[in-house]
This record gives C-alpha cells, structure tokens and sequence, in this order.
C-alpha cells in the first residue's frame, strides 16, 4: 500500500505574527524574490550559498550568535543540549516556490 499522489498545502492560517528577527528580515529584504530570480530552485542552509546567505544577514542590529532562535524564534521549554542533534537533520532545504509563498503571507498577513 503505497501513496500514489499527494497534495500538501502549509500553511492554512495567516503568518503576520512571525516573530523570529531572521524571519522577518528575510522578509522585508524579499529574499525569496530575490532567490527566484537568480535561478535557485530551493532553500538549502547547510548549501554553501545557503550559509553565506545566513552569514550575510547578520550584522549589528541582527544577533546570529543563536542562530537556531534567530530563524525559530525564542522557545522557553526548547532543550539547549539536543541543539548538535537537531542540527544534523534540520533545517531542510525548502523549494523557492514555497518560499515565495510563506514570505508572501508573512509580509502580507
């Protein structure tokens, strides 16, 4: 019993209540504007292109000495020291269409 099509539709509610400062930098900059018009087909932070894209979003005003929290957001009950774990699986890579989209109702609401 195999799955033979799906659709999958995210998010179903409004995203204008973003508070992760990454996020929402991406967003005013439109990055995912920007990563569609120079041919990337997707998201990939552990990419070459990806880090540099991390490393160029933080400055003074940004703090990425956290980086996890600066693109998730503060989580009071998050486990500090599963961090290196988590990190081997996530973030996976997203496609610039889905990017597009979540940025669309970030910005938008």
């Amino acid at each position: 019993e195999k799955v033979e099509a799906a659709t999958l539709l995210s998010p179903i509610s409004y995203l204008n209540h973003v508070s992760a400062p990454m996020v929402q930098r991406m967003g005013k900059m439109h990055i995912d504007q920007m990563i569609v018009t120079m041919g990337v087909h997707e998201l990939n932070f552990k990419s070459d292109w990806g880090a540099n894209l991390l490393v160029s979003l933080c400055d003074t005003r940004l703090s990425c000495g956290d980086m996890l929290s600066s693109i998730t957001g503060k989580n009071c009950c998050f486990n500090e020291t599963r961090v290196a774990y988590y990190l081997e699986q996530e973030p996976h890579p997203s496609s610039s269409k889905n990017l597009n989209h979540l940025f669309q109702m970030i910005r938008k609401g």
